[in-house]
């Protein structure tokens, strides 16, 4: 999600570069990276065994800018949410309970 609203933004940023100044532009950049990052310890500190998921991701993301180029970040992160949500899914599926009569 954090890279859709990135590439979202991307316009606003230039318009805010061009009328306040890159330093002003970048420090509102900055402010939004910081809040990214106290967004994603919260989520660790809520569900620490999912922790590994955020390392897949760092990883996948590394990789997609070791060998593609920084333009394929957003296709890429929004395809793994879009699979990540249908396993989400698939999963909670599975595990609903079936229905009990428990009376008449």
């Amino acid at each position: 999600m954090f890279g859709g609203a990135a590439a979202i933004g991307n316009m606003p940023g230039g318009i805010l570069a061009d009328r306040l100044g890159t330093l002003a532009a970048a420090t509102l950049g900055l402010a939004g990276m910081a809040s990214a990052l106290i967004l994603h310890s919260l989520v660790l500190k809520w569900m620490p065994g999912q922790a590994h998921y955020a390392a897949i991701g760092g990883a996948l993301g590394g990789a997609v800018l070791a060998t593609l180029s920084p333009t394929d970040l957003g296709w890429i992160g929004g395809t793994s949410v879009a699979a990540s949500l249908l396993v989400h899914l698939a999963r909670g599926w599975q595990a609903r309970p079936k229905p009990v009569k428990i009376a008449g």
